[in-house]
């Protein structure tokens, strides 16, 4: 087992403009093919508008097939928090207390829904962070203010990006 801190990627290492040839890896680094795409079919329809959403504000070719399975768990959390957070605040119009929900023969009891907020921001917080979507990871990160314009068309650059990604 290897001791100390996770060896930080060489991409994060150039965004965040620290990157020296010199401490690199001795060989190639491994390449995970193909950008993130398509959300898996078996999301919701509001799951897939998150998952757009996320893409959409994510840095540029960061994130690649390989991390699609933890963009879903991510995407799930979310979906998940909007939904006990929606059926929370139902109980607590219903009956005052933002904590507690008429349980069996009228006693109040902690809302189920609590857990639910609690383990969905967990995965938020676990999946974002092996993203680099937590603060102190977006802190680290420096992207070039001239890449990072909105309605540019950058579909050549992505295509060149794709087939250098795909190459062998």
């Amino acid at each position: 087992m290897q001791r100390g801190r996770k060896r930080k990627p060489t991409e994060l290492k150039k965004l965040a403009g620290t990157f020296k040839p010199s401490r690199g890896a001795s060989g190639p680094e491994p390449l995970a093919p193909g950008a993130i795409e398509d959300p898996p079919r078996h999301l919701s329809r509001r799951q897939r508008e998150i998952w757009a959403q996320t893409l959409a504000h994510a840095p540029r070719q960061l994130w690649r097939q390989a991390d699609a399975a933890m963009l879903e768990g991510f995407v799930i959390g979310r979906s998940l928090l909007e939904t006990a957070n929606e059926m929370q605040a139902k109980i607590e119009e219903g009956n005052g207390s933002p904590l507690l929900a008429i349980g069996h023969r009228g006693a109040l009891v902690p809302s189920p829904y609590l857990r639910i907020i609690r383990l969905a921001a967990e995965m938020i917080a676990r999946f974002g962070s092996e993203l680099g979507m937590s603060p102190s990871a977006r802190a680290r990160l420096a992207i070039d203010e001239a890449l990072a314009e909105p309605g540019k068309d950058w579909s050549r650059l992505d295509d060149l990006l794709t087939k250098a990604a795909n190459y062998r």
